[in-house]
């Protein structure tokens, strides 16, 4: 078993997918990971690294999905707002 250097509190952190919110501990390992986090909610990559510095997620609250054609309707609709 590899023996960890310290752990602590890393705040939250939004899927840049769907939105949920997860609570984040950052544990420090002698030595590298490489790695990547998957939501418990939309099944998407939410977050990769290669580093030390280890994160690890626990969803607080999930989200509702949105589908793609309504995210592609509310950035039409941002776009010609904006303009």
């Amino acid at each position: 078993m590899v023996r960890t250097w310290r752990s602590g509190p890393g705040g939250t952190f939004n899927c840049p997918h769907c939105g949920a919110l997860y609570a984040v501990t950052i544990t420090r390992f002698p030595t590298r990971d490489k790695d990547d986090a998957v939501c418990d909610c939309c099944h998407e990559v939410m977050a990769e690294w290669n580093d030390t510095a280890v994160p690890s997620f626990k969803l607080i609250e999930a989200r509702r999905r949105r589908m793609r054609h309504e995210r592609r309707r509310i950035r039409r609709r941002g776009s010609l707002l904006s303009r």
